[in-house]
């Protein structure tokens, strides 16, 4: 009788021992299952393995009409390629030439880049087998893809062919429709949707939502559209890539109002860096400010070298000036280094302190322009003074010499007619 408390007591130790191997069992089982699943963790970045940076190649209505190529291009963490291909903004003969010189001609040359934007892009004017490397680059190789919505993408509402049929098609998050609308697929998340023209959130825990402040553009509308809800950003991850569909423009053809939005730019190069797998900055405002004061230092330097240029054209003095701009080129390298390390307080400071020199450089080149300035009137003066000397005095001259003849009757000339 005095075993049984004994073995009970082994018993219940096995039990509890074995309860808890069971838990942690499952618990790894549900971290596994979530790391499987969750596609922003598990995706392994794709950039430049040389650089760091992600390459996106712009496909479609990247001239003629205002575009965010000229912000990504401007982008340090990005390496931006543009390709023309919509027939509504560029003539058939650019797009011959663009597909000719910029799009890849091989598979071993499309894999260089990492995110492929198609906006407003003309089905027509890609080949079969481009069209099936960017779903090969996409599941096989780790590609972002993104199509934007326009006249001439998903169904190609304005007449053009549509991309339903495409390899595109069957990668893309979302199922096009015969219509303008386009509808998720099972797996992908809506992100966005799009009601009466107002935007608003379907997924506030999104990764790629918690990196901007949507909640700005919730009140007011930005898009016409129709009552029913319609989902405006989704996305999934498929094979080893992920793609992205924005069912609405990102330019003015219908996109005006939302390209006035603040954080546009920021909306613009996150979905890229998203779209590579690279996770996005946590701190928004910061990054938002850094970005915008080195969108700032980049005018001031353009400004510099504007206003350098025309100081020597009219002969002024420019030593002084383009040692501080050599000066700030060099402070603006490292900066943008830290800026892509994602060393934000360093870079912010950096930035402050680039754009402190930058006035500094411009009153410099102002004082040099007034300088050289100064020397021009003061030698047209000299020039113009002189000159009004000189014939005044000459004038003077030949009034006073005036009294040392006299007047006369009649000239001899006139005598000898008289004869």
């Amino acid at each position: 009788m005095a075993l049984h408390p004994v073995v009970e007591e082994e018993d219940s130790g096995k039990l509890c021992r074995a309860r808890h191997t069971g838990r942690r069992i499952a618990l790894a089982l549900i971290a596994l299952l979530l790391l499987c699943t969750s596609g922003v963790d598990a995706r392994s970045p794709r950039t430049d393995p040389t650089t760091g940076r992600v390459r996106v190649i712009y496909i479609g209505d990247c001239m003629g009409v205002q575009n965010p190529f000229p912000i990504l291009d401007k982008e340090p963490s990005l390496y931006c390629t543009a390709v023309y291909a919509c027939t509504f903004h560029q003539t058939p003969d650019q797009i011959r030439k663009s597909m000719r010189a910029y799009m890849p001609r091989t598979y071993d040359r499309f894999l260089r880049n990492d995110v492929v934007i198609l906006s407003d892009a003309n089905r027509q004017a890609f080949t079969p087998a481009q069209l099936s490397w960017m779903k090969r680059g996409v599941v096989e190789e780790g590609h972002g893809l993104v199509m934007i919505g326009g006249a001439e993408s998903f169904y190609a509402g304005g007449g053009s062919w549509s991309w339903k049929p495409t390899q595109v098609a069957e990668v893309l998050p979302c199922i096009i429709m015969e219509n303008d609308w386009i509808r998720p697929k099972e797996r992908a998340r809506v992100i966005l949707e799009l009601q009466r023209g107002y935007i608003t959130v379907a997924d506030p825990q999104d990764e790629f939502i918690r990196s901007l402040p949507f909640e700005e553009i919730r009140g007011y509308p930005l898009y016409q559209g129709p009552n029913k809800k319609i989902p405006f950003l989704m996305w999934w991850d498929i094979g080893e890539g992920r793609t992205m569909a924005m069912s609405r423009d990102w330019t003015p053809s219908a996109g005006s109002t939302f390209m006035r939005w603040d954080y546009y730019p920021d909306y613009c190069i996150n979905m890229m860096l998203f779209l590579a797998g690279i996770r996005l900055p946590e701190d928004v405002e910061k990054v938002h400010l850094i970005r915008r004061k080195m969108r700032e230092a980049g005018e001031a330097v353009e400004t510099l070298y504007s206003m350098g240029a025309m100081v020597e054209r009219i002969g002024g003095n420019t030593e002084a000036l383009d040692r501080m701009i050599i000066d700030i080129q060099q402070d603006r390298k490292e900066a943008l280094n830290l800026y892509v390390q994602a060393r934000t307080d360093e870079a912010l400071k950096a930035f402050d302190e680039i754009l402190s020199k930058c006035d500094e450089a411009l009153r410099e080149a102002v004082r040099a322009r007034n300088q050289a300035a100064f020397w021009i009137f003061f030698t047209e003066w000299c020039v113009v003074t002189g000159t009004f000397m000189f014939t005044g005095g000459l004038l003077w001259l030949l009034m006073v010499k005036r009294r040392l003849f006299r007047e006369v009757g009649h000239t001899r000339l006139a005598d000898i007619s008289l004869r």
